[in-house]
Parts: C-alpha cells; sequence; structure tokens
C-alpha cells in the first residue's frame, strides 16, 4: 500500500522549508509506517491518532464504570507514546501497539464525583513530531444522589378565588457532578394521605409546575401536599420533597404607619426614604413580600408604580425621582402574603420641597475681642425655611474679610467647628486671634453655604492697652548663666521700658520652656525682683487698677506676698478675711498664700480695685483662674500715690527667699469690666493651659 504523494514529488526540497503531513487511515482499514520517500524530501510527519467510537459517545460514568474506565483508539506509529492529561488525574501515558492500537486503564473510582475531559496526543518515537491533540467528551463521574429541588417559600399557600390552578416554583437540584437535573415530576395527596389526587407528572426540565387545586379541597378552606423530586443524568431519583399547601383567602395585616407622613413641615429632597416597622406585618400563613408605589395625592397619577420589597427590610429609598416643589405625593405600601392575599394600603403624604438645603445665621455679635469666646448660631434650614432636625451633622465656620465670603481673613481660630444634633450648631467657644473685621461662612455636607450679612469688629488684646506688660517670652535678657539681668515689658505697652531687676541677695533665672507654663518660657525666683518706681507714673487712677499675674509657687517657698507695694503709698486702707490688703502696703497675697497658689501649678491671679463700684464686694476682690474668691473693704480716704519706691514681686523684704516662677504680669491703672476681664483670662488661660472658669 502506498499513498499518493505526487504533488509534493514535483517540487525539489526545499532548504528550511518544513512540510507537514499527517498519515491517515488507508481505504483497506490498515495503518502503514510513515513513507521514507516522505522523509527523504524532508517532510515531518505527524502520526494518526483516534479514539473509539463507544469513547465518543459516552457522557455518564456509574460507579462501576467509573472503576473500570479504559481510554482506547487507534494510533499512527508503533512504539510512539501516548500522552494523556487531565487536570484531576494529572499527566499519564501509554505506547502505540504493534497493532496500532493504544489504550490506558484510569481507575476514577478514588475520584470524587465531578467531571473529567481529557487532552490526547501522539508523538513519534523519535520525538521529532506530535499528533494534533483529540479531545474527549466531558465525561460526568455520578455515583452519590443528586441533590432534591427545594420548593419556593410562596408554595405554602393558595387562593383558589385566583382560579383553580396555581404555580409552584423550586430551585433546582444538581446530581454530583453539580450539573442540573435532568428532569422533575411532582404528585398530589391528600393531607392525611391515601389515594392520590394527582399521580406523578412529568415537567421536563422545567422548574415550576402549574397545579389544580384539587376538587375536595377548593371550597373546604383545608390544607393538601404536593410532591416534588428530580432525576440525574445517571437516571437516579432525588428523595421526594413534600409541600404542604394551605387554602387561604385570610388578608394580611399591614402596617399601621410610615414614617415620615402627612405633614408638610418635612423637607424630603429627590430621593426620600420612608420606613416602617416590619414586625407589624402579619399573616395566618406567612407574609410573602411588601409592595410599594408612590402617587400624586390629588390625582392617583402614578409615579412609580406597585414594586416588591423584601418583607423583612423596613425601610425604601426612591431614587432618580423629578418632583415638583409644592406638590403633595403619596407614598403606599401593601403586604402579599403566601397565598397571594394583598392587605390594605397604608399611605404617608408628603409636600415635596426640592430646593436646596441651605444653612442660615440666627444670631451673629457685631463686635468682640480677640482671644475671647464669640457666640455665633447657625441653623440648617429646607428651602421654605423650616429647621430640618439632622443629628450629627457638622457645620464648619470660616472667616473672610469681605462681605461675599471671598477674600480669607488672616490669623488662626479655634471652636469653628461643631456638631449639631437638633437642627441648630451652636458656636459657644469661636475665637480668633487677630484684630479685624470678619464675615463668616457656615459649611455643611449637603447643605448650600451661608455667609453672615453682619461683619464682627474683632477688637485688639485688652492686654495690649496694659500701662505695664511684662511677659517671659520677650524682653528677657541674661548673662552667665542663664542669670537674668532685666526683665523689660513690652514695647507695645503704654509705659514702654518698665523693667524688672534682682533685688541685692536675690537671683532670678531664666527657663525658655516650662512645662509648668504649657511649654511657654518663665522666669524663676529665687529672691525678689524689683520694679523700680522711676517708671511707674500712671499705674493707678483714683478710679483704681487692675493687676494680674500668672504665677506659680514651688515646693517649700517662703513667700507670703506675691506683688507688694513698697513704701506703703501707693493703695491704702484695704483689710480682709484673708488679709490681702493691709497696712503699711498692698499685698496681692498675703496670709493664706499658699490656698491661693497651689505648688509647681500655673495659677492665674487678677487683682481689681474699683472705687466707683456701687457695692464693697465688687470694689475690691481677687480672682484665681477667673473665679472670684475674696472680697475686702476699700479704707476712706483712698488715694493713689505713684511716688512710692517701687514694687517688689515676691516678696517684702529680700530676706524672705521666695520660690517660684512668673511667666507674665501686667498692671491697668483702671478697673477692668468684667468682659475684659474674661477677654484677658481667657487669652492668658489658653496661652499656658490653665482652666479658666466661664
Amino acid at each position: 500500500m502506498s499513498h499518493s504523494v505526487g504533488m509534493i514529488k514535483a517540487f525539489p526540497p526545499l532548504p528550511l522549508a518544513i512540510v507537514l503531513v499527517t498519515i491517515g487511515m488507508p481505504s483497506s482499514g490498515c495503518l502503514t509506517q510513515p513513507s521514507s520517500e516522505l522523509e527523504a524530501l524532508g517532510v515531518i510527519v505527524a502520526p494518526y491518532l483516534d479514539l473509539d467510537a463507544e469513547l465518543a459517545a459516552l457522557d455518564v460514568l456509574d460507579a462501576s464504570s467509573a472503576a473500570s474506565f479504559t481510554l482506547k483508539g487507534s494510533c499512527g506509529e508503533v512504539g510512539g507514546t501516548i500522552t494523556i492529561s487531565n487536570s484531576r488525574t494529572g499527566t499519564l501515558s501509554t505506547t502505540c501497539g504493534s497493532n496500532q492500537k493504544w489504550s490506558l486503564p484510569i481507575d476514577l473510582s478514588s475520584y470524587p464525583d465531578g467531571s473529567f475531559e481529557f487532552s490526547i496526543t501522539h508523538s513519534r518515537a523519535s520525538g521529532a513530531r506530535t499528533s494534533q491533540p483529540v479531545t474527549t467528551p466531558r465525561y460526568y463521574k455520578i455515583t452519590a444522589l443528586p441533590t432534591a429541588p427545594t420548593p419556593a417559600r410562596s408554595a405554602s399557600a393558595v387562593n383558589p378565588s385566583s382560579g383553580n390552578t396555581f404555580i409552584l416554583q423550586w430551585e433546582p437540584g444538581v446530581d454530583s457532578a453539580g450539573q442540573p437535573l435532568m428532569s422533575y415530576e411532582y404528585s398530589v395527596y391528600p393531607q392525611a394521605g391515601g389515594t392520590a389526587y394527582q399521580e406523578w407528572t412529568s415537567v421536563g426540565s422545567e422548574t415550576e409546575a402549574e397545579i389544580s387545586i384539587p376538587t375536595a379541597e377548593q371550597s373546604g378552606g383545608g390544607t393538601f401536599i404536593v410532591k416534588i423530586r428530580g432525576t440525574d443524568q445517571a437516571s437516579q431519583t432525588t428523595p421526594e420533597q413534600t409541600v404542604s399547601v394551605t387554602i387561604d383567602t385570610t388578608l394580611p395585616t399591614n402596617t399601621s404607619s410610615i414614617t415620615p407622613a402627612g405633614s408638610s413641615s418635612y423637607s424630603l429632597n429627590q430621593s426620600p426614604t420612608f420606613s416602617w416597622n416590619p414586625s407589624h406585618l402579619a399573616d395566618n400563613v406567612g407574609v410573602e413580600r411588601v409592595e410599594y408605589r408612590l402617587v400624586v395625592h390629588s390625582s392617583n397619577t402614578t409615579i412609580i408604580d406597585w414594586s416588591s420589597h423584601d418583607r423583612t427590610v423596613g425601610s425604601k429609598l426612591l431614587t432618580g425621582l423629578s418632583l415638583s416643589s409644592g406638590t403633595t405625593y403619596r407614598f403606599e405600601i401593601r403586604v402579599v402574603d403566601l397565598a397571594g392575599n394583598r392587605s390594605s394600603e397604608t399611605s404617608a403624604t408628603w409636600t415635596a420641597l426640592t430646593l436646596s438645603p441651605t444653612l442660615a445665621f440666627t444670631s451673629v455679635p457685631s463686635s468682640g475681642n480677640v482671644n475671647s469666646n464669640l457666640s455665633v448660631t447657625v441653623s440648617l434650614q429646607d428651602g421654605n425655611g423650616n429647621v430640618i432636625t439632622t443629628a450629627n451633622q457638622s457645620v464648619q465656620l470660616t472667616a473672610f474679610t469681605d462681605s461675599g465670603c471671598t477674600v480669607s481673613a488672616s490669623g488662626t481660630y479655634s471652636g469653628d467647628s461643631v456638631t449639631s444634633s437638633s437642627g441648630v450648631a451652636t458656636f459657644g467657644s469661636f475665637q480668633s486671634n487677630t484684630a479685624q473685621s470678619i464675615y463668616l461662612k457656615a459649611s455643611s455636607a449637603g447643605y448650600s453655604v451661608a455667609c453672615s450679612s453682619t461683619a464682627i469688629t474683632l477688637n485688639a488684646s485688652v492686654l495690649g492697652q496694659a500701662n505695664f506688660h511684662l511677659v517671659a517670652d520677650t524682653g528677657v535678657s541674661t548673662g552667665a548663666g542663664n542669670v537674668v539681668t532685666t526683665w523689660t515689658s513690652k514695647t507695645t505697652s503704654v509705659q514702654a521700658g518698665v523693667t524688672l531687676t534682682a533685688a541685692a541677695g536675690s537671683t532670678i533665672s531664666f527657663n525658655s520652656s516650662s512645662s509648668i507654663f504649657n511649654s511657654q518660657p518663665a522666669v524663676v525666683m529665687s529672691g525678689v525682683g524689683v520694679i523700680s518706681n522711676s517708671a511707674l507714673s500712671g499705674i493707678c487712677s483714683s478710679s483704681g487698677f487692675t493687676r494680674i499675674i500668672v504665677f506659680s509657687n514651688a515646693e517649700g517657698g517662703q513667700s507670703n506676698k506675691v506683688f507688694y507695694d513698697v513704701g506703703g503709698a501707693s493703695m491704702q486702707n484695704y483689710s480682709s478675711s484673708l488679709n490681702l490688703y493691709t497696712q503699711p502696703g498692698n499685698y496681692l497675697v498675703a496670709s493664706g498664700f499658699f490656698t491661693l497658689l497651689p505648688n509647681n501649678t500655673a495659677t492665674l491671679l487678677t487683682q481689681v480695685i474699683n472705687t466707683a463700684a456701687a457695692s464693697n464686694a465688687d470694689k475690691v476682690f481677687i480672682r484665681r483662674n477667673g473665679t472670684r474668691l475674696t472680697t475686702g473693704t476699700v479704707g476712706s480716704p483712698y488715694s493713689c500715690n505713684t511716688s512710692s519706691t517701687g514694687i517688689n514681686v515676691g516678696s517684702i523684704h529680700p530676706y524672705h527667699t521666695p520660690s517660684g516662677s512668673v511667666a507674665e504680669i501686667a498692671q491697668f491703672n483702671r478697673p477692668l469690666t468684667s468682659s475684659e476681664l474674661q477677654s484677658v483670662e481667657s487669652e492668658l488661660g489658653a496661652k499656658y493651659g490653665i482652666t479658666i472658669a466661664p
């Protein structure tokens, strides 16, 4: 036997050319070895390969056939390699026999049920060429019983009034290889058993059946049984699934209310949410679903037609609406039970307010002081000006210098963000550190911003009006060992150049960062500091004065005076139960010093003399951290004598050797008002980490 290759012989062999020929099955049914004539021409021949017809038609393997499974077929080159691969069994091989047949037993009994698809190739003994792969059909090993179909929940009740048939649906079962079942069938029986109303009836591969309600059950309101089962590719039948079907004509119970309801004050935008209590939905057999719709209240024009909703979820968000502002709409829900019975509707009506929600300033002060609390109130409103009660809505203030809120104001701000839980955002501790006029803009996610129509004039710091003002973060000169040589008041003081130096026998040193004073600088007293009288003209007046000091007593300190006007002529004739003001001089703190100044703690002391006050209680008092501690009395006559020999800071005399630290001293030649005191104390409290009483 030979194969015609005349056309190939007609051309001489070409260098580097490869001609592929597959030796086919001759008409005699015998396979030949590769032609030497072809090889002489440089032709590479791929060996013939096929799969037995019975394997090509096989698709399902039961337990027996899986254990004895054998792949086999014909091959073109004796001694060539047959390679068989599969993702589950891996790669296997056998040899083309002398009869040009091949076979390979593969025991699949140990593998789980599932599918097997093999790829088979045949290579020449020399390895020079491999055949095109032959792919087997997908074989399904099915030995375990298939899973049964699962009846739908709605199958447990029917209502004959809607017709004498009903649709029973089920989730499909699968065989042990994960494939759909081939067919399903059902039967109908009385609840008590006995003769079937309907024997087993096949519906093919459908997953539902239209079932007639037995005549005997249609008017009795009773219960009957439906059984369903399926069959897999291996002709195995699933366990029967039984459904108890109740004749149900009772309407389900709907919820009694929907929120929001019945008021035009609700500001519902284009995506309103409605809610109800799903636990209020009830039925004698079972609730299947909720249905909802949206209509125009006056005309019943449908906006959203009846749509299904999960019975267990008690809210519905409507999106993609195009509502008309001022038009009243009605949202309705109804309950559908397992038999298809529908409850009466429960509804909520509301008038759409589609204008964008916005912010509005309801309280803005016209003026205030820097570093002092400003009270600002913002309300969250709908398009008609109604306050929207929104929980946990964050509102932010930003400052601008123009009424259009386009040019940002300088300075730093605190207390500029609050969370509203009632539709009103109250800023009670809003502060700025820069003297200027500002407009405020309020912003919040989902709301249009608002710009205040009223400017707030922020006055300069009250501390800037002090007659002298010693601050440890400026004006301190030091020598060897960080010893303070002079401490000079700020140039912004009314009386600039007031200096404090150490008295004879005393030492004052500088601490650039004191943990006591919120990491601010401080002057450490180991003795007495003296402020000379040469620059003290005008530190008091006939109306009185205000003196402020930020001080910390040290453990074991012996000082019982923080301030003392030497010479006894500056302020005279004061007395109190704490001996705060005694002859011959004016003591800021005398006996009771350790009560007023706890050790190693920053304390702000304020002394006020106000001779014009209506009551003695307001003529002489001292405040610690914003709280009034005691009241004295002003003697008569009161005099303001600026020719005294100076002021000692720490004690009457150097030999008292006080121990403590001073961060700041300020004196005004007038009594400060209550708001000014609050401004100064708030500013100093924030700077030094001192909690100031409101």
